[in-house]
């Protein structure tokens, strides 16, 4: 396990391995998640840009990624596209990580892809238009906001 992460990601700390190891979702997903690794890292880095083992650490720690790796590993490029769309082509990995790494962005990724066009028109209307890439981000970062986006924006 601590080879294959290591030959796919680079240096691999101890913490690390203990924190993949700690997760009941990577625990209970490994076999699949050592199949689908070099895949992972793949498509994480054509989309998203350069990853480091602490990026791909902290969304395989994530249950709901871990849970549903198939269907996040196949909607990561419309993701991606849809995130810069309405947020600049200016997005960072770790902006993507975030989001990644935060258990109800991944459970509720179809609602927000849909809604982020008006999710971002209205934080801009209501709190200005210095409103940033950063400030959205973190925002869909928040566990209470995903859960209730569609009743915050009415």
């Amino acid at each position: 396990l601590v080879g294959e992460l290591r030959h796919h990601l680079g240096e691999v700390t101890p913490k690390d391995a203990i924190r993949l190891l700690s997760r009941d979702s990577f625990v209970a997903n490994v076999d699949t998640i050592m199949i689908k690794l070099p895949d992972l890292v793949a498509t994480l880095r054509d989309h998203v840009g350069e990853v480091t083992p602490d990026d791909l650490v902290r969304i395989l720690s994530t249950g709901s990624f871990v849970a549903n790796l198939d269907t996040m590993m196949s909607k990561l490029p419309d993701l991606v596209a849809t995130l810069r769309d309405h947020l600049g082509d200016d997005i960072t990995p770790d902006n993507v990580v975030r989001l990644l790494s935060t258990s109800s962005f991944v459970a509720n990724v179809d609602v927000i892809m849909i809604t982020l066009p008006d999710l971002v028109a209205t934080l801009r209307h209501h709190l200005g238009d210095s409103i940033t890439r950063d400030d959205v981000v973190r925002v869909l970062s928040t566990s209470s906001f995903v859960a209730n986006v569609d009743t915050i924006m009415i």
